[in-house]
């Protein structure tokens, strides 16, 4: 099971590797413009200690993130999951 796991991991690793390249080439100046707001609004939650961070996380992303509806319900459903601790969900 451990092996598993770790061939999992390593395989998310490289396709999130892989996807954040593709993203970063096809991005745009505006895309920019939205991650900056976004991360800007992490750090401030961060700060602030507002534990409410979650959703700037996910809009860090949404700029360059596939429109694919199905792919931005999980999407959310993992930022979800992360912020009430339960890995997996």
């Amino acid at each position: 099971m451990v092996i598993l796991v770790m061939v999992i991991l390593e395989l998310r690793i490289s396709l999130e590797a892989e996807a954040a390249g593709l993203a970063a080439m096809r991005r745009t100046e505006e895309n920019l413009v939205q991650m900056r707001h976004a991360l800007d609004e992490f750090e401030r939650h961060i700060a602030q200690g507002t534990g409410n961070a979650v959703a700037a996380d996910v809009a860090y992303g949404q700029p360059v993130f596939p429109q694919h509806p199905q792919s931005a319900r999980q999407y959310d459903h993992s930022a979800h999951a992360r912020q009430f601790g339960r890995a997996g969900a």
